[in-house]
């Protein structure tokens, strides 16, 4: 079955290709291998801006909501058919497996629906619809549409795509994205990832401060109304990512990768996207897992090896964080998400848990769960494709095939299903055991011994069947043989789309290393305007590509000043950056009046200059490795002042440091400020200088 109808949001029905949040999975080997274009070293925007195509609200964990995925978003999404409808019955209620995949997608949402926002506002832009997204609220259509977005990281075509792309280097993702731009919308969301995180982010265009570094400009649903960027070194094929720093160009805790660390979803990746549990499960030809757990502790032996918190790719089995609250890869006191792809195969897999965990599954033929509590050892969980085994009475087990459910807690416990029965086999602390099935007269069942968590002592077991929507009928068989049946008003856990995690899997309202919520919300801040002004037209050379022109942008561009040289250096095209109208403009331009070495001299190249703006607007980093680089360098920026769209006073610094200078110099920063003499010894000299607030056109000098 196809999915459908992604959106309905403010009564409008918008169809609409989507893609996964936090990029992870794997897939069917049968997806053919992508084709990386040529890398063009040009300017490239979609047109798509955080204000007013973004949302004005930030990023946010399920808890700051009560909607989750229900009922009406599952018809919505794959209508209501047999599959997803008991009798395809209206009204709806959901079959045991339809309420499985929900409960496994809000277990994921629980931290935050990065590409949720990330695609709903591509989509929003690409239709040019109406409201525009940065005045829409987190309430009713809106927070449904953007968890359908969000649970779409489950579908077997978005996998197979993204992994297809996290085996690109970032070059060739850069090259990808730069392509696509130029349809003027946006096609493919982008992934970060650390060993303990996972980000998703929307590109909406690509610049290229330096040959060997370009910028992937993003909409990042934690910092609305913000310019950010993911920074790539093209010649190191490296990135890096300010996921907690306000300053996108220097945060403390930069997130830092390469390849297998990036990966792109595209769009179109979902145009054909199928039930990935409807059927024969048609849309699953590998199974997928998602992990939570307290630690980053556990690992998964597979017939490609065992994996684990920090592994990548092995052999056909690939595992990404979807995200962890911590910012650092250091940080391992917070809960942690995961997606596993991999081909359970005749043998199985086997899960070994360290802390607190749930885990759900889908398989080529049911969808599974496994609740491990925060007393459990390591006990092994066996998986398969059809059964899931574990002895240790304190894990809840469950297995969902179409609308049979079981679920089993109890030694020797196993759950499984034989396409006519999902049956519960398990063993009391008496010895005996015990077995139990969900049939077609009692689809949903809950068998439990007395050594399991909840249960009365002196209860050698209990069954736990759903004899309607809202009544639970209990058979209670105490340790002496004693049987006694009650009823009460209530719903079996595995007939529900409700996740209620322990507190050990719960996860903070703030991720972690961010600031409050309410300091980044830009809720009620005016749309942002912009003003077209031609700019000129600038050269960028690419190591092993063929130097182009940029195409003049919707911005201002400044013209580099006149500067001479004593070594008369050969001049190089100038290093510009391009701003969007707002506070006063100002230069910072470079004069090297001073320097005496010539332009062949071991000093004149080879070093690393970077020149570094906060809040100026436009492209935060310049960076130049020989001297004639520095000579024509001239940056437009806007200065500290007020921001007449926010009415908030914004300081604009910079600062400029050198690196690997093969020998001793000075760096002085602005006409008042004072000589740095660099430090280091023999081919090694490094300084740096700052200006802490740009109120007017200032001057950089360099002498040797």
């Amino acid at each position: 079955m196809k999915s459908k109808n992604w959106f309905k949001p403010l009564g409008i029905a918008l169809l609409l290709t989507l893609a996964a949040c936090g990029g992870g999975g794997g897939g069917s080997s049968a997806t053919p291998d992508v084709t990386t274009p040529a890398l063009e070293a040009v300017t490239v925007a979609s047109g798509m801006n955080p204000s007013p195509d973004g949302f004005a609200f930030p990023n946010f964990a399920s808890s700051a909501s009560t909607a989750e995925l229900d009922t009406a978003d599952m018809v919505t999404m794959f209508g209501s058919t047999l599959d997803i409808c008991i009798d395809a019955a209206t009204p709806c209620v959901l079959t045991a497996e339809a309420s499985a995949w929900a409960r496994m997608v809000n277990q994921a949402r629980v931290s935050g629906h990065c590409e949720g926002l990330a695609v709903l506002s591509a989509a929003r832009f690409t239709d040019k619809l109406d409201p525009k997204t940065f005045t829409l609220t987190n309430t009713g259509d809106v927070t449904h549409a953007l968890i359908r977005a969000f649970a779409t990281q489950f579908f077997k075509e978005a996998q197979d795509a993204t992994k297809k792309f996290s085996k690109k280097s970032p070059s060739d993702i850069v090259a990808t994205l730069a392509a696509a731009l130029k349809s003027g919308v946006p096609e493919y969301t982008l992934g970060v990832y650390t060993d303990i995180g996972g980000h998703a982010i929307l590109p909406i265009g690509v610049e290229f401060p330096s040959a060997d570094i370009a910028h992937i400009k993003v909409y990042d649903s934690n910092w609305p109304n913000a310019d950010r960027y993911v920074a790539v070194n093209l010649k190191d094929e490296t990135w890096s990512f300010a996921f907690s720093g306000a300053d996108p160009a220097n945060d403390p805790d930069m997130w830092t990768g390469g390849k297998g660390d990036i990966d792109i979803t595209p769009f179109s990746a979902r145009a054909s996207a199928t039930c990935p549990f409807c059927g024969d499960k048609s849309g699953v030809q590998k199974s997928l897992l998602l992990v939570r757990s307290a630690l980053p502790n556990w690992s998964i032996e597979t017939a490609d090896g065992t994996i684990t918190p920090g592994s990548t790719d092995l052999g056909d089995t690939s595992v990404r964080p979807v995200r962890a609250a911590g910012t650092t890869t250091t940080r391992v006191d917070a809960p942690t998400d995961y997606l596993v792809s991999t081909t359970i195969g005749a043998t199985g897999i086997t899960l070994h848990l360290g802390s607190t965990a749930r885990v759900s599954g889908v398989t080529p033929d049911a969808v599974f769960e496994v609740n491990a509590p925060k007393t459990t050892s390591d006990t092994p969980v066996t998986i398969t494709n059809t059964s899931v085994a574990v002895d240790d009475p304190k894990v809840v087990l469950t297995v969902a095939d179409k609308n049979l459910v079981a679920s089993g807690a109890g030694d020797a416990n196993t759950v499984s299903s034989s396409g006519d029965a999902v049956s519960v086999e398990l063993t009391t602390t008496d010895g005996k055991v015990v077995t139990e099935k969900a049939t077609l007269e009692s689809p949903a069942i809950e068998v439990r011994t007395g050594a399991a968590q909840g249960v009365t002592e002196g209860i050698s077991y209990e069954v736990l069947t759903q004899v309607s929507t809202t009544q639970v009928e209990k058979l209670t068989v105490a340790t002496d043989g004693k049987e006694t049946t009650t009823k009460t008003d209530s719903v079996l856990d595995n007939q529900k789309q409700t996740v209620v995690l322990p507190d050990d899997l719960k996860a903070p309202d703030v991720k972690g290393g961010l600031s409050p919520t309410a300091q980044r919300d830009a809720s009620g801040t005016p749309i942002a305007t912009t003003t077209t002004v031609a700019g000129a037209a600038t050269a960028t050379t690419v190591a092993g590509a063929t130097p182009t022109t940029l195409a003049n942008i919707t911005a201002t561009t400044v013209k580099p000043k006149s500067v001479t040289s004593t070594t008369k250096p050969p001049t190089k095209p100038a290093t510009t950056t391009t701003i969007a109208r707002g506070r006063s403009q100002v230069d910072v331009t470079l004069n090297i009046d001073a320097w005496t070495p010539g332009v062949n001299d071991l000093m004149s190249s080879g070093f690393s200059a970077v020149l570094t703006i906060t809040n100026g607007g436009g492209t935060p980093t310049t960076t130049c490795t020989d001297i004639a680089c520095v000579e024509g360098t001239a940056v437009s920026v806007q200065a500290t002042g007020v921001d007449p769209t926010s009415s908030r006073s914004i300081t604009t610094s910079l600062e400029y440091n050198i690196t690997k200078m093969a020998g001793p110099f000075e760096v002085r920063c602005g006409t008042t400020g004072a000589w740095i003499a660099a430090t280091g010894s023999g081919t090694s000299y490094s300084a740096k200088c700052t200006i802490d607030s740009i109120t007017k056109d200032e001057t950089l000098y360099l002498r040797a």
